[in-house]
């Protein structure tokens, strides 16, 4: 590496010890929602299967967390980065963003910011969305003076279904400054796990390497390992990733007894966590896919199930996800009445005419929206049409 010989946080996570099980795969794609991103940055160039190009936000913070999870690696040049050959997809920093990705069959979601401090019902419903639909949300839990304290709760961190990852530095010490208890980051009871966070080097633009710190950076370098894991076992859960990271994590509570139980399981130990997937063996378990959904969780219906002429009520919505600027057509094989188009805040877009059996929905924005169908009879459905 030209700007970095040495990588502490790298050695810190025996990164070495994983890549010798698993250099990664380019079919995992990390979605990271962030500021913007340098997308002709050279640790990043060849890496993205999706950028949103209508993002003007500024690029340095971006372009360190997606480059921290997956940049190029062992080309020569400026820093490796734990996901290997793993690929990036790059949003907007967006709750909605986090449905795309999902929606786009993203397994892994790094979110490296923080958008409040209490607990928020819609906050908590898109990530139960993002999770039941089989996407891991790692998110930074916060840098100490976040939401007025190290330990208060910061959201999304401290949702329900989210890896929260604080950041340590290079010896294990979750205080910067020895001693000083107002040189930490987050540190409460909805901690998951802790990684390399302080000082640690980062790239901001094309040729810019820096060393900082925040959980921002922690966050990157555990999304970059389940990446790992799922290039070596796809049918990894939720459920099955928490486990081998928690349980593989090395326990730094001694070193830093103040905070014991609040700095989650351990220190991120990706050598460790690549060993155990290799021997878990969850294909055969039958876990779900991305997009293996329980339509009861996922779609309301009521009177679908009646027959009319012999013949069930089928409804079918395509394109589906749709391209931004495409018509969505809606058909079903029974009389539709009216069509409703409401966004992901239950906000009504519109209300539409159907030509008796099919409803065409004119192009929309980028977006998660629902169309409820009432049909003629009664029967009524929604189902959840994805615009990328």
């Amino acid at each position: 590496s030209l700007a970095f010989t040495d990588d502490y946080a790298l050695d810190l996570i025996n990164a070495q010890e994983a890549w010798d099980i698993t250099q990664g795969d380019s079919s995992v794609i990390i979605a990271i929602s962030d500021q913007n991103f340098s997308i002709i940055h050279e640790e990043i160039v060849g890496k993205v299967h999706y950028y949103d190009s209508t993002n003007t936000a500024p690029q340095t913070h971006g372009t360190a967390v997606a480059v921290t999870a997956a940049g190029n690696t062992n080309n020569g040049l400026g820093k490796s980065s734990i996901g290997y050959n793993s690929e990036l997809a790059l949003y907007q920093m967006s709750f909605n963003s986090l449905l795309l990705a999902t929606y786009s069959n993203y397994r892994v979601i790094n979110v490296s910011w923080a958008s409040g401090c209490y607990v928020n019902p819609y906050v908590q419903e898109v990530v139960d969305e993002v999770y039941e639909n089989g996407s891991i949300i790692v998110a930074a839990a916060g840098n100490g003076g976040t939401c007025g304290g190290a330990w208060n709760l910061v959201y999304p961190a401290a949702c329900n279904h989210v890896i929260s990852v604080t950041g340590i530095g290079s010896n294990d010490n979750h205080e910067n400054v020895a001693g000083d208890s107002l040189t930490t980051f987050q540190h409460n009871s909805d901690v998951d796990i802790s990684a390399p966070g302080i000082l640690i080097p980062l790239t901001i633009g094309p040729g810019s390497y820096v060393t900082s710190s925040g959980t921002s950076f922690s966050a990157p370098l555990v999304s970059g390992t389940i990446a790992l894991m799922l290039a070596v076992d796809t049918c990894l859960t939720f459920e099955d990733i928490e486990t081998i990271l928690y349980s593989t994590a090395e326990n730094i509570d001694a070193l830093n007894p103040q905070y014991a139980g609040l700095i989650g399981s351990g220190r991120l130990d990706a050598g460790a966590a690549l060993a155990m997937t290799s021997t878990y063996l969850s294909c055969g378990g039958g876990s779900q896919p991305v997009g293996a959904f329980n339509p009861g969780e996922n779609e309301s219906t009521a009177g679908l199930d009646d027959i009319e002429d012999g013949k069930q009520i089928e409804i079918n919505v395509f394109p589906n996800p749709s391209n931004v600027g495409s018509s969505i057509n809606i058909q079903s094989n029974h009389v539709i009445v009216s069509c409703e188009i409401t966004n992901i805040n239950g906000e009504l877009i519109d209300i539409l005419s159907p030509n008796t059996n099919k409803v065409i929905v004119s192009s929309l924005p980028q977006g998660v929206y629902f169309a409820k169908i009432n049909l003629e009879g009664g029967a009524t459905t929604t189902k959840r049409i994805i615009v990328v």
